[in-house]
């Protein structure tokens, strides 16, 4: 049954006496069902209406292409990184049969490359459109805010400007990156819809069998799914003591049981891995940080003082820079953080289903802090996990903001659309979210060319001259990280080349295969505008353990070794005589 146009927010009916409109109001079993935000008259004028619908669908198409178009661009322009590689990859070998749990080179991080590997085996191999799985993630995250947003809003157009909204915001997360952090997003949304689900009732034992399993498979892909703890935990805790008090608490316990054990199969890959590696996730050693990285209160100024800005769209993406003059800048970030703010309070104070929306924003600086990595605030990899949680407490507290100023309207005898000033708090707040991205985008990304300029494969300078390294016999070698994972990806297998030193080895059989080569080449970028696009903007790029390629000859020449040079304009590959290990400069093997 649709909800009554007239119906408030939290569910008091108002009682028409002939005379006028007098708020006459009787708790209702909320908790348990849809709240609702409405309270406008419906226009005489349907043609009137029936424009304002089409002016509000036109808003969310224009959010939705916001994000698409913007992910687009960076689709169309962005490299492809060794980090990125490294998923590719791993995609690759799950269809020969060589299976991994985890990201290579740690104890976290999965899912995704069986995913990719899907891919791969539906639409065959592809070194373009590695981030397109990520992008599709994206596009789940949405969707689930959407139907979080619709199951606490009765509105149907907040719900999915709500939605489109945690697509296109912020402008760092439209710069997709294929890794893991996507599956979990979309994992810890699932959990919080599940559970509402269940405090409407709507569940049976399939819906804990699937909550569980799905617990299971976020925390497999990262521990981050922590993020999403709060809200679940309290939803099913309000349920099961409803529920109790009406004699089905040993139903629940069944169901609990079904639920824990569909989480062991979820998370199945991740025990058995660990259990062979004596608990290797759960050890602190594993997540490497570099020394003298912030602790637990540095980290969370960090947050405050860089990441809400980078999610506000104010700062910029690396370097921090404010979008406009630093008092500009500044007055605009209090402004939404005091909207932001006020929205969390009333989130606090209302429902128990606003109320664990709002205690997971709340909890979610505190659990970051936590995190040994989350001092690395630059490309905001961390803080991604917080944007639908913004857009839910601004939704759920402008809602209820609009009930209270119509409330206080109404005392004084005036009239207020609550459903009108529902709107215009959340699609205001929103939009400008929305806009900044946008703006963000312009500045920072395109600052000197047309959005639509300089469209293709990202990665085509370095394919350009793959062919030249193959046809010179170059196939195993050492490298810089971010070229050497980058170059095996793209090749598609017919390069293998692995890092030397302090790079981290994601690959050991790799690095085996080519330590016991005949004669590895050595790979050196040449350090111009092309080759940092490609590989990064580092000059560690230009050669293996730092390596230049002139200080390299020098001591091939040194050790009377000859050597042949193959140069491709964007990579120089330096084959020695015989064997030349990384231990001959004062280097090892990763």
């Amino acid at each position: 049954m649709e909800p009554c146009e007239d119906t408030p927010l939290l569910g008091f009916a108002p009682m028409s006496t002939g005379t006028g409109s007098v708020e006459i109001e009787g708790p209702k079993p909320l908790e348990l069902e849809h709240p609702v935000d409405v309270g406008s008259v419906p226009s005489g004028n349907g043609r009137r209406t029936g424009l304002f619908t089409v002016a509000q669908w036109l808003l969310i198409t224009a959010v939705v292409l916001v994000g698409l178009i913007l992910r687009a661009w960076f689709l169309y322009h962005r490299a492809t990184t060794s980090d990125e590689a490294i998923v590719g990859i791993m995609g690759q070998q799950i269809l020969h049969g060589h299976n991994s749990v985890f990201y290579w080179g740690q104890y976290y991080g999965g899912v995704e490359q069986y995913l990719i590997a899907l891919r791969y085996a539906i639409f065959g191999f592809s070194s373009w459109a590695l981030p397109l799985i990520e992008v599709l993630l994206a596009m789940g995250t949405g969707v689930l805010t959407w139907r979080i947003a619709h199951r606490m809003l009765s509105d149907p157009f907040l719900a999915a400007l709500t939605g489109a909204a945690a697509w296109a915001v912020p402008e760092f997360a439209m710069n997709t990156l294929a890794g893991f952090r996507g599956v979990t997003t979309c994992c810890g949304l699932a959990l919080i819809l599940i559970s509402l689900r269940i405090i409407d009732r709507q569940y049976r034992a399939f819906e804990f069998a699937v909550l569980g399993f799905v617990a299971g498979v976020g925390f497999w892909s990262s521990p981050e799914i922590a993020y999403y703890v709060a809200p679940p935990v309290i939803l099913l805790a309000w349920a099961f003591w409803a529920d109790r008090r009406d004699g089905k608490a040993s139903e629940w316990i069944r169901h609990l049981v079904m639920g824990t054990l569909a989480a062991v199969v979820g998370a199945l890959p991740w025990l058995w891995s660990n259990v062979r590696s004596h608990f290797a996730s759960l050890s602190s050693s594993t997540y490497q940080v570099p020394p003298g990285s912030p602790h637990f209160l540095g980290r969370l100024k960090i947050f405050f003082h860089y990441s809400v800005g980078l999610l506000l769209n104010v700062r910029q993406v690396g370097t921090g820079f404010w979008l406009f003059p630093r008092p500009i800048s500044i007055a605009l970030e209090l402004i939404l953080l005091a909207v932001i703010g006020v929205s969390l309070v009333l989130c606090l104070a209302g429902g128990v289903r606003s109320l664990s929306i709002g205690v997971g924003l709340v909890a979610f600086p505190l659990i970051l802090a936590f995190s040994p990595g989350s001092w690395y605030w630059k490309d905001g990899r961390f803080v991604t996990f917080v944007v639908p949680y913004f857009m839910l407490v601004i939704a759920v507290g402008g809602s209820e903001a609009a009930r209270r100023i119509r409330q206080h309207a109404v005392k004084k005898q005036l009239y207020l659309s609550q459903r009108g000033l529902t709107r215009m708090i959340v699609g205001t707040t929103l939009s400008v979210l929305v806009a900044l991205t946008a703006v963000n985008f312009a500045k920072f990304q395109i600052p000197n060319q047309s959005v639509l300029a300089g469209w293709g494969n990202p990665n085509q300078p370095t394919l350009n001259v793959l062919p030249k390294l193959e046809a010179a016999g170059v196939s195993d070698g050492f490298a810089d990280y971010w070229v050497a994972y980058r170059l095996d990806f793209l090749s598609g297998g017919k390069l293998h080349l692995t890092v030397v030193g302090t790079d981290p080895d994601r690959w050991s059989s790799l690095n085996q295969q080519v330590v016991k080569s005949k004669s590895p080449a050595w790979i050196f970028v040449t350090p111009d505008a092309v080759s940092y696009g490609q590989f990064g903007g580092t000059v560690e790029i230009e050669g293996p353990a730092g390596q230049t390629e002139a200080v390299f000859i020098a001591d091939l020449k040194r050790d009377h070794i000859g050597y042949r040079v193959v140069t491709t304009g964007l990579i120089n590959a330096v084959i020695p005589d015989q064997k030349f290990l990384p231990q001959r400069i004062g280097a090892r093997p990763a």
